[in-house]
């Protein structure tokens, strides 16, 4: 097959021999024709005017003061070879810098919102006798956080201890005092003698003195997820009311990450051991509070109370 090939713009084309010919004439021709095009440089109209440029040694230099002296023909195909003209004073072009991260707002204590409601100042007057029942309504009414009574725990304690809800109360009559101390107050006259509260995430617990212990509180889905240790001990500390005291001494185990699930029936006291013992640490129980410190601290505190299944009455808690 006779075919020659023939040169377009944008690549070749394979034809036969005449048209092939024909193809290159009219390339060369195209050729001659823009070589023969040239263009005046400087326009006519920037001539005179300063800080012209010349065309001197295949270059481009500044010109005399006065511009150019005379225009200069230039092949139109040399300056299409020469590609785009400079911007001169362009700017580059800067990168926005990323907007800085939103700092995460602080976590909202329930608990300590109850805390604050407790001290701020109280001046309930209430002249007659009335029962637990209505005290605790009448103090909801005047700003106190929800009050819980554990019923059970007392009547493990007494059996016959009765309906705490109709016990008699005398309002106390000092003014000014803070929520908290008039909650104490009133709790005193239970028949019991021995109730106290917890301050739990959005609400106050009304409990017996022993039952209030780590050993005898549970916290129903404590989880936690890749937490530093003392931020574990913090949440436990807000989900169960039970202050967790961390020693100093314990250094950067402190950050020790710690992952685990504890179902509803653990009790307080061992999911603190148990995070802990994550940090080759240890807990103990020194009255109402969980102290975590170093494995090799020496210091003796009171015997604990059995644990068992993990729920026991308060008549164990009290063999210590």
């Amino acid at each position: 097959m006779d075919l020659h090939a023939a040169p377009l713009s944008s690549g070749w084309i394979l034809t036969t021999a005449d048209k092939a010919r024909a193809w290159q004439a009219r390339a060369r021709q195209r050729s001659e024709a823009a070589k023969a095009q040239t263009i005046t440089y400087p326009p006519a109209d920037s001539l005179g005017l300063g800080g012209g440029f010349g065309l001197v040694g295949g270059g481009f230099m500044g010109g005399a003061a006065g511009g150019f002296s005379e225009p200069i023909a230039i092949p139109r195909a040399l300056l299409q070879t020469a590609g785009p003209p400079p911007r001169v004073g362009q700017e580059e072009k800067k990168e926005s810098p990323s907007p800085a991260p939103k700092a995460q707002p602080a976590k909202k204590s329930l608990a300590a919102e109850t805390l604050r409601k407790l001290n701020e100042p109280s001046n309930i007057t209430v002249e007659n006798q009335i029962s637990l029942k209505e005290a605790i309504q009448v103090m909801q009414d005047h700003g106190f956080p929800p009050i819980v009574l554990h019923i059970q725990a007392f009547k493990d304690e007494n059996p016959e201890i009765g309906d705490l809800y109709e016990m008699p109360i005398i309002w106390p009559k000092v003014k000014s005092l803070p929520r908290g101390k008039v909650l104490q107050l009133i709790l005193g006259q239970i028949q019991s003698g021995s109730a106290n509260f917890l301050i739990k995430p959005g609400y106050v617990l009304v409990t017996t003195n022993d039952a209030m212990h780590a050993n005898g509180q549970f916290v129903r889905g404590a989880a936690f997820v890749r937490l530093p240790l003392d931020e574990a001990l913090q949440e436990l500390s807000e989900l169960s009311g039970i202050s967790m005291v961390l020693d100093p001494r314990v250094g950067d185990k402190a950050k020790t990450v710690v992952t685990a699930r504890f179902p509803a029936e653990t009790n307080v006291a061992q999911i603190a051991r148990v995070l802990a013992d994550m940090a080759d640490l240890k807990a103990v129980r020194v009255d109402a509070i969980m102290y975590v410190t170093t494995r090799a601290n020496p210091t003796v505190f009171p015997r604990e109370a059995p644990t068992g299944s993990g729920k026991y009455t308060v008549r164990e808690a009290l063999q210590q």
